[in-house]
């Protein structure tokens, strides 16, 4: 499941590293499975949400990706739908969902609309589906991970920035 790269043709680094790391410390740190669990598939939901929580959530964003000429935004988005939903079934429920996302088995346990049901809980990640070859950014949604004096002028310049935000609000209000 894990790779440092987008996976298909001309294929470029995917910087998602840190995730790994994540789970390394998770498990050094022996955290519980159900948290484990939560915070991958749902971190960044969680009451305010840590920078790892939300850094957890990557799990979500494991799939393949491209930018092939060609490539069609919304069907790479909803690929990554549908690997998400397979990923978890595997991972979490032990079940492979591969069947099921295109008809009825008799004997398996999830039908083919449960698997859309289910689906659906993955559809709400705003991503665009492709990544940018030229410019190498980030496909949407991308996390800036600071790191030691990096993440210090990172805070500072948020308090400059908020702090000329307030100046300008009350100058605005004093005008009217």
């Amino acid at each position: 499941r894990y790779a440092d790269t987008y996976g298909y043709q001309s294929d470029v680094p995917m910087e998602v590293w840190p995730w790994r790391d994540w789970v390394i410390q998770a498990f050094n740190n022996n955290m519980p499975y159900d948290q484990f669990v939560t915070e991958q598939l749902a971190g960044d939901l969680l009451p305010n949400a840590t920078q790892d929580q939300r850094l957890a959530t990557t799990f979500n964003r494991l799939h393949r990706q491209t930018n092939e000429g060609g490539s069609i935004p919304e069907e790479f988005r909803l690929s990554g739908i549908a690997d998400r939903t397979t990923t978890f079934g595997t991972a979490f429920l032990g079940l492979t969902l591969e069947c099921c996302r295109c008809h009825d088995h008799k004997f398996d346990p999830i039908t083919q609309a449960e698997f859309y049901q289910l689906s659906d809980y993955f559809s709400d990640v705003d991503e665009f589906g492709l990544y940018a070859h030229f410019t190498m950014a980030q496909p949407t949604p991308a996390m800036l991970l600071y790191q030691g004096e990096q993440r210090m002028a990172h805070e500072q310049a948020m308090d400059e920035v908020a702090r000329a935000e307030q100046r300008y609000q009350q100058v605005v209000a004093e005008a009217r």
